[in-house]
């Protein structure tokens, strides 16, 4: 029996590597490893200290075009 989800993503298609908290959580560790300052890294994609907070907590989930501008600032790929 096929449930439709009024979501787009079927239960199987989650992939927990790609959630707003583990994408957080990776900049932030990343970040911390480049002995950069939120707002350093804010700086340097135009953005706060605040906001990259809540991106850091997975308040928020950046769009894929912030998530390359960020891998940049920090020198990494994106996939990282």
């Amino acid at each position: 029996m096929y449930v439709y989800n009024l979501f787009g993503t079927a239960p199987e298609d989650f992939d927990r590597e790609t959630t707003p908290s583990h994408v957080g959580r990776r900049i932030c560790a990343i970040r911390q490893e480049e002995d950069m300052s939120r707002g350093e890294l804010g700086e340097k994609v135009g953005l706060n200290a605040n906001r990259i907070q809540q991106y850091e907590n997975g308040a928020r989930n950046p769009k894929f075009e912030l998530c390359k501008q960020i891998a940049e600032a920090l020198k990494v790929e994106v996939s990282a």
